[in-house]
């Protein structure tokens, strides 16, 4: 007995191999594009987050400058030189500004940015390594102090205040800038009685 052939109406045959060649085609084309694209929107992300993250540290940095150098002040205010050591106004012992590597903190690991050195006290970071994330630190390359006869007062005078992104492990590497100050003034709290 021969097999009858079956009647199947011409509009539920299914897909010819041309047309199920030209959807993969179409679906092949499609995943290249998103599989190159994505590279590129991960990069300019990561790019935004850490500008976003770079302007709240330049902030906070600003924020905790001014509470440190608006308490203290100088002992010899009418000095020419650029200032290096100041009165702290929380401890009031000699205290110095550094913007560079840490020499050893707590946990003995080398931290990078503005920390604080007060005689008698170990170094203490002016924004920390978890405040700062994604390799970001804190730096500024001038700070001077000018004394003000009418308010008996000085203002500390801290130049291109700056937000870098560590650009390797090492700090021979060449590092972004990706937020700055040009100029921070801080006025300090009069020096007389």
């Amino acid at each position: 007995m021969t097999p009858k052939p079956m009647n199947i109406p011409r509009g539920k045959r299914g897909f010819t191999l041309v047309e199920a060649l030209a959807s993969l085609l179409v679906i092949t084309l499609v995943f290249t594009v998103v599989a190159t694209a994505a590279p590129t929107a991960a990069r300019v992300y990561r790019e935004v987050v850490a500008g976003s993250n770079a302007q709240v540290l330049l902030s906070t940095a600003a924020m905790r400058l001014r509470e440190e150098l608006g308490l203290a002040h100088m002992q010899n205010p009418a000095s020419a030189d650029p200032v290096t050591t100041y009165i702290s106004g929380t401890n009031n012992a000699d205290t110095q500004l550094v913007a560079g590597p840490l020499p050893s903190d707590e946990s003995g690991t080398l931290g990078v940015g503005i920390y604080i050195q007060t005689v008698g006290h170990d170094p203490r970071m002016l924004v920390s390594e978890a405040d700062a994330p994604d390799r970001l630190y804190v730096t500024f390359d001038k700070l001077k102090y000018d004394y003000d006869n009418d308010y008996d007062s000085g203002i500390f005078t801290i130049e291109h205040l700056q937000v870098k992104q560590r650009a390797g492990e090492s700090f021979a590497d060449t590092d972004h800038t990706l937020a700055e100050i040009e100029t921070l003034e801080i006025r300090s709290l009069p020096t007389g009685p």
